[in-house]
């Protein structure tokens, strides 16, 4: 039923759900990161960036990107370089030629990792799928569980519908139904014996244990017996019958309770097993990521036949926080290098690489929000380079785990603390009031009417944020400046 427009202008407005909200703050991110749209602080002016271009054969090329570490990472008490408050490296990748030796010195050791991590993925699968019957396992142990338990509820007709329940399973499995001439269904086939099933289902002594239930079963027996309402071939069937299924009853239960409780504890201990293979899966991952070449054979720096490899390089100082903004400069290097195998005396080989290196220095103002974002969006696409897929190899793993089913988390908690559900506190529900229709109309007008600055914002809040996005800007134009400068004086070259 659809329902009118005047109608839905007294509803209040529907609330986002946390994955909507999410995906709608990623959009908004991927719109207007000022990382990724390169809106660097005075654009309009002239001070977008600050490049730099090297080209050197000859001499080694890791001590430019160094420079600008320590630079940004040299204690604020020391004559060189600007203390920044935070460094992060958001960009690593390199790539490299086919037929060069750093080509082949590197697929070696990721030949090496990818054995590793062959291995455990093998032993989680293993693991993950031995798993699922145990889950069964206890599944059906815990529905059965739950029919001895409510056998010794207080309340009479919850008890006897359980018990009824666990009868009908010891004439079925136990007794084997109409295959066993003795069985209570059997039975009640002979003459004299027609109301066995129902003097056995219907005589269900109270208890809240098993030696209980046993004491007051003799008690109804010797009662029964007393009053002699029955002849003695059929007292004697059904007292044998609720003798043997009471006694069945108490074993089993104590059997499966213990056992019960060892099924969860090796179902705990087998998940911690998986757990333990992916934490030693996670470093092999990190550092097959980081040694993977991006494998860009279009690329026109990488010739098959040259020694030459590419590397891409990015540093975040984030200079200076304020309330709501950041105060950053951002070094991204390009660099394309003729890598060259130097032999120690110990028989170590190491790469040295020697060539060009593009520098861009770049001003910026930017949210947390914003910082944390590119962070991630910059490992994500590392990702895509190497493998032209978004894969998250331990997030896959997780999901695998948490497809079982809410309730094995509730088993491994149990197993944990001995007690299935979590405590919480309960939240009273506020009662709707008389205005709020009143409420929910005002809330519906809202959408006709701009609002007044980001999330209702007063003009004095804004002025202060411009301000401070303002100040902040000059300072990281300031310091982008700076780390140029200081990079030219100190490699020779001319400087104002």
């Amino acid at each position: 039923m659809t329902k009118s427009p005047i109608h839905s202008l007294f509803d209040s407005p529907q609330p986002k759900s946390e994955e909507e909200k999410k995906k709608e703050a990623e959009e908004k991110q991927k719109e207007n990161n000022p990382f990724l749209k390169k809106k660097t602080v005075n654009m309009d002016k002239g001070v977008g960036a600050y490049r730099i271009s090297l080209d050197n054969m000859g001499d080694s090329i890791e001590k430019h990107y160094y420079h600008f570490q320590k630079f940004f990472t040299r204690h604020k008490d020391t004559s060189f370089g600007a203390h920044a408050v935070k460094l992060l490296k958001l960009k690593d990748v390199f790539d490299a030629s086919v037929s060069s030796s750093f080509h082949g010195q590197i697929g070696s050791k990721v030949s090496a990792l990818q054995q590793q991590i062959s291995g455990y993925l093998t032993q989680i699968g293993q693991l993950s799928k031995s798993l699922f019957p145990m889950v069964r396992e206890i599944r059906l142990m815990d529905e059965r569980l739950e029919l001895y338990k409510k056998s010794f509820s207080k309340d009479k007709d919850e008890a006897r519908q359980n018990e009824v329940a666990l009868k009908s399973t010891w004439i079925e499995v136990v007794e084997q139904g109409m295959q066993n001439p003795n069985s209570v269904y059997s039975m009640a086939t002979k003459l004299g014996f027609v109301t066995l099933p129902d003097l056995f289902f219907g005589i269900n002594p109270q208890g809240e244990t098993p030696e209980e239930q046993q004491k007051n079963l003799t008690k109804a027996l010797a009662a029964m017996e007393k009053e002699q309402a029955f002849n003695t071939k059929v007292r004697d069937a059904l007292n044998k019958k609720l003798v043997q299924y009471y006694t069945w009853k108490e074993k089993t239960y104590y059997e499966m309770k213990h056992t019960y409780q060892f099924r969860i504890k090796n179902l705990k201990q087998h998940h911690n097993v998986v757990l333990l293979y992916v934490s030693w899966l996670k470093p092999y991952m990190t550092a097959l990521k980081a040694l993977q070449m991006k494998g860009d054979i279009t690329s026109p720096d990488l010739i098959s036949a040259f020694e030459t490899s590419k590397l891409e390089l990015e540093l975040l100082a984030v200079m200076k926080e304020g309330k709501k903004y950041r105060s950053c400069v951002l070094v991204r290097f390009k660099v394309v290098t003729r890598p060259e195998l130097s032999y120690s005396q110990g028989g170590g080989r190491q790469v040295l690489h020697s060539g060009q290196m593009d520098i861009e220095i770049e001003p910026y103002v930017a949210t947390q929000e914003d910082i944390d974002f590119y962070t991630k969006y910059t490992e994500k696409e590392h990702f895509k380079y190497y493998s032209g897929t978004d894969v998250d190899m331990i997030g896959d793993i997780d999901s695998m785990l948490k497809s079982l089913g809410t309730d094995v988390e509730e088993y491994l908690r149990e197993a944990e603390t001995g007690e299935r559900k979590e405590k919480k506190t309960e939240k009273k529900e506020k009662e709707p009031g008389i205005f709020d229709p009143f409420k929910g109309l005002a809330e519906s007008f809202k959408m006709f009417f701009p609002e007044k600055g980001e999330k209702g914002q007063s003009k004095k809040e804004m002025t202060a944020e411009e301000k401070e996005k303002e100040g902040l800007g000059g300072f990281a134009a300031t310091m982008a400046w700076v780390a140029y400068d200081v990079f030219k004086k100190s490699n020779g070259m001319m400087s104002l």
